[in-house]
């Protein structure tokens, strides 16, 4: 992330001056700048711009989204609901090393996994028990329209998502995620996103994912643990439960959203105005 005209600093305390501008830039120009406030440094008011650069001129795609699936796209956590309902007792166990911090991330998920025991049939009855969160189809439905990619980035289970979105008619979205494979008698979780460098030590590198994608501005959706290390790395972050904690206890700029109309009625001026406005910004 390349500094823009004046300082760049998320991550400095908010309670130092009355307010505080942030910039932020993508590789090739979009821009983020938001207005902290010190009644509610980290409610950020909704005065911002994000802006268009030439080169994505043409129909290009100026902006991103990526979002988190378990406790986001969904009204409650499919993995550990799942494991709550067919996994072997022992998954609690792993549970606790993971947050005590003696196994990783991604060796919970790989030994929880296994520990499932229950029929395909069975698996899909309990999947089919998840709702998805209130405004996230009109979500897409909004993305589409508006030609803004939007990619699941989850540290879950690809069947465990693409079941649930397949049951709501969402079954064309991107997902990256683990991957399950074996057979009912022998489930295991393959990790294709893991990288040795990963900083939350998950199966699915979230940062890893963002910085693949071609220079662009990242807005991220999000709620959980997994989703710490993604937050300083996206231009713009949406965030609730532990996410937002997470972010106000370190001085990240997020917008607190409770459900996906929250992020539309945000997010609708950023992608418009911007693109109106094109390549330079408007005074605030």
């Amino acid at each position: 992330m390349q500094k823009a005209a004046g300082k760049l600093s998320r991550g400095c305390s908010p309670y130092k001056e009355r307010q505080r501008r942030y910039m932020q830039r993508s590789a090739l120009g979009p821009a983020l700048v938001v207005v902290r406030t010190a009644g509610n440094p980290h409610r950020l008011r909704l005065r911002v711009r994000v802006l268009i650069c030439a080169e994505c001129g043409g129909g290009g795609y100026e902006v991103r989204v990526y979002c988190d699936f378990d406790g986001t796209i969904t009204t409650r956590d499919t993995t550990d609901y799942i494991l709550e309902r067919l996994a072997r007792p022992a998954w609690q166990d792993t549970e606790a090393a993971w947050v005590a911090g003696r196994i990783t991330a991604a060796e919970c998920m790989r030994r929880q996994i296994a520990l499932i025991e229950a029929s395909d049939v069975r698996l899909d009855e309990v999947l089919d028990e998840v709702d998805i969160a209130p405004g996230f189809s009109a979500f897409v439905g909004w993305c589409a329209t508006r030609r803004v990619p939007l990619v699941i980035v989850s540290d879950g289970v690809d069947y465990f998502i693409r079941r649930v979105l397949e049951r709501h008619r969402l079954g064309g979205l991107p997902v990256i995620a683990n991957r399950l494979s074996g057979c009912e008698a022998s489930r295991r979780l393959e990790q294709p996103w893991q990288r040795a460098d990963c900083a939350a030590g998950a199966g699915v590198c979230k940062c890893a994912v963002l910085r693949g994608g071609a220079p662009q501005t990242a807005a991220y959706i999000g709620d959980g643990r997994s989703d710490f290390c993604v937050a300083l790395r996206a231009n713009v972050l949406f965030a609730k439960g532990v996410l937002a904690r997470h972010a106000h206890e370190r001085g990240i700029s997020y917008f607190r959203y409770t459900d996906f109309h929250d992020v539309l009625r945000l997010i609708t001026p950023m992608i418009d105005m911007g693109r109106e406005q094109r390549a330079r910004a408007i005074p605030i």
